[in-house]
């Protein structure tokens, strides 16, 4: 049996997923939903691809299963996310996502000449299926980005961006392969497929990599952390005077904003004033969310530091409360125009 340069690059997918998959089902500790999740996709995609490699050679079928593999990854990346985001995902909430793939798989046991007639509108379904869960994963990236905002100070590390690029590889995936099966590009057509198999192989190292990584640095959030809009909420004149005085009393005092791990959470324990009511002051005294807030306090004295001492600029970094140098320039620029070292040289 010879094989192409493409066919290795998914013996290479194939082993790297098989790979993952023993290394994560070796782990006697208790497994966390997402981890039972990236287990089913690196074993869905493991699977596929070795069906898709020798199922011809050896069983002589081609590749029928096709459309049951690609109605499963939809909601296994989905779910994937969603576990990665929330505490207490209940998995039986998700098997209605699968009845899909469930009956198309009888279809395809069952009426498999019937459905090589309509091949064509199968792919279709298929790929429009799987965009519309790479896009609700997006939706809600998005939203839990904005909630970071409103709760922590240091979200970047968190803020799952490894996980958006890693869908939008998918959907030049998903484009690429159309453009191989429905555009006249013969000419180019192993080319896509290797290509296919190569942004493939990067997804998949990067929900491996990143995703065990997110793990130790956030343990979720609960649903009805996303719902529900701030601008609705409103306190009555006496109690938001009252509860500013004491924010404001408090900041003074404790400066929490010197914390790495300050979070609203924490801030809500030690003035006794609720989230929600702390996140309404904040953004209607000060004009900005809680990332913010936390920030701009952190910057002034990180801008004071850089203009009186000659301290170096990572240790500023840390007396300041910023933890994460990506953070620190990344805002110092935002808000100053200027690097820590360009705002630095200003003074000489």
């Amino acid at each position: 049996m010879a094989f192409s340069t493409t066919d290795i690059i998914g013996f290479l997918i194939m082993y790297q997923c098989l790979f993952f998959v023993v290394v994560l089902w070796s782990n006697r500790k208790t497994k966390p939903f997402f981890i039972k999740m990236l287990l089913s996709i690196c074993a869905c995609i493991a699977i596929h691809f070795g069906y898709m490699i020798l199922g011809e050679r050896i069983f002589s079928s081609g590749n029928w299963l096709g459309p049951f593999f690609g109605l499963l990854y939809g909601p296994l990346y989905f779910h994937f996310a969603k576990s990665l985001i929330y505490r207490n995902e209940k998995p039986q909430q998700m098997i209605w996502h699968y009845i899909p793939a469930i009956l198309t798989l009888g279809v395809v046991v069952f009426l498999r000449n019937k459905l090589w007639s309509y091949l064509d509108i199968v792919s279709l379904v298929i790929t429009a299926h799987l965009a519309f869960y790479l896009l609700a994963i997006l939706v809600l990236i998005f939203r839990f980005r904005s909630k970071l905002k409103t709760t922590l100070a240091n979200y970047i590390e968190i803020d799952l961006k490894w996980l958006e690029i890693a869908i939008y590889v998918q959907l030049a995936a998903i484009f690429t392969a159309l453009l191989e099966g429905f555009l006249p590009v013969t000419n180019n057509g192993d080319f896509l497929v290797f290509l296919v198999y190569a942004l493939v192989l990067v997804l998949v190292n990067c929900l491996y990599y990143f995703g065990l990584k997110h793990v130790g640095l956030f343990k979720g959030l609960q649903a009805t952390d996303l719902e529900g809009n701030a601008s609705e909420f409103t306190l009555d004149a006496a109690q938001y005077n009252e509860q500013k005085d004491i924010l404001a009393a408090y900041i003074e005092t404790e400066k929490p904003y010197l914390e790495f791990d300050v979070s609203l959470g924490q801030m809500t324990l030690d003035t006794e004033i609720s989230s929600r009511n702390l996140s309404y002051i904040i953004n209607k005294a000060y004009g900005c969310n809680f990332y913010e807030f936390i920030n701009n306090r952190r910057l002034e004295v990180a801008k004071q530091l850089l203009s009186t001492t000659d301290k170096q600029v990572k240790e500023i970094m840390y007396e300041s409360g910023f933890s994460n140098k990506t953070t620190f320039n990344t805002f110092f620029k935002k808000q100053t125009g200027k690097t820590p070292s360009q705002f630095r040289n200003s003074f000489k």
